[in-house]
């Protein structure tokens, strides 16, 4: 009878550290997700303002050139130009609460972004993001699988464990005294564990 609890612990255990290696494991992708598609979003930005930049710059460039022609005046059609951008300057920094508002919520969605189905269905699975996203995929499944097993396991050592114990105090003074050292040994070995893979 104590070679079948032992086993039934065992395996308890064996399943626990299976289940928090797959767990890291996912997390360890979804951070990998998330960062990809942060500096994604960052690079493609960064491409972004710099085409509008130099679309902005020659087209104020050729604004200026278009006003000292009418003007008859270089100096006075670049200065024009310039107190254009001095009075967009002037906006931005009167609207600078409101723009740091909407970039940070730019930037808080980008981190917190939910995994959309339509991404998902234009993304070759042969890709490293694919083969990711399919190992992610696949590995929630298994741990739902676990925790089914996990749950199963723990009700039949708990219906073990409990066999008897009414019946004899000493067995049930036993168990009330070993549960916090079993407790302990697990969550030791699941952080020994979380600690080897970290290596």
């Amino acid at each position: 009878m104590d070679q079948n609890a032992e086993n039934i612990l065992n395996q308890v255990k064996g399943d626990l550290s299976t289940y928090a290696e797959m767990r890291l494991r996912i997390l360890k992708l979804t951070a990998i997700e998330r960062a990809a598609g942060i500096l994604a979003t960052l690079s493609h930005g960064l491409i972004l303002v710099l085409f509008g930049f130099f679309s902005v710059l020659f087209l104020f460039m050729a604004l200026g050139f278009f006003l000292a022609e009418l003007l008859g005046s270089m100096a006075l059609g670049f200065l024009l130009v310039g107190g254009i951008y001095l009075l967009l300057t002037l906006l931005f920094i009167l609207a600078q609460g409101t723009c740091r508002l909407k970039l940070m919520n730019k930037m808080i969605n980008a981190f917190q972004a939910k995994d959309d189905d339509d991404d998902e269905r234009k993304i070759n699975l042969n890709s490293p993001l694919g083969q990711l996203l399919l190992e992610k995929h696949d590995l929630k499944r298994a741990c739902r699988e676990m925790e089914n097993r996990l749950k199963s396991d723990w009700h039949h050592a708990s219906e073990y464990a409990s066999y008897g114990i009414d019946r004899h105090p000493w067995l049930s003074l036993g168990w009330q005294m070993a549960r916090p050292w079993l407790l302990r040994r697990l969550c030791s070995s699941l952080l020994s564990i979380f600690r080897s893979s970290r290596r």
